[in-house]
């Protein structure tokens, strides 16, 4: 006799297996880049986004992923967290935060200056 079986759905949203970030303390004319392994196959391309922007790819194909924003003229200042949006093969997703960076536009000033005589 046949015995049916209801297959079994993976509703596992997908995380990150690892993460870094060039700095987490940027200047206006510094790149903003971040490098992350999912802990499983996407179904897409990752988004990033960070203060709004989004970062772009760099390279193809499956991880580890690197993305990049260049933030000269972006006009982002303060801290924002780096946003990444992942879909697996089985089309769960999942709206990652893993980090903040801050973008500081402030010149450095002197604080004290001294003359030597020659």
């Amino acid at each position: 006799m046949f015995k049916a079986s209801t297959p079994r759905v993976r509703r596992n949203t997908p995380a990150l297996a690892s993460f870094s970030l060039n700095q987490d303390s940027l200047n206006g004319a510094d790149i903003l880049r971040v490098d992350f392994t999912p802990t499983e196959p996407l179904g897409a391309p990752p988004a990033v986004r960070f203060g709004g922007k989004a970062l772009l790819r760099e390279g193809s194909g499956e991880s580890p992923y690197r993305y990049s924003l260049p933030l000269a003229g972006t006009g982002l200042i303060g801290t924002y967290p780096i946003e990444i949006d992942l879909i697996d093969r089985a089309t769960n997703s999942a709206s990652l935060r893993p980090r903040t960076a801050s973008v500081d536009s402030v010149p450095p000033t002197l604080i004290d200056l001294a003359f030597t005589p020659a």
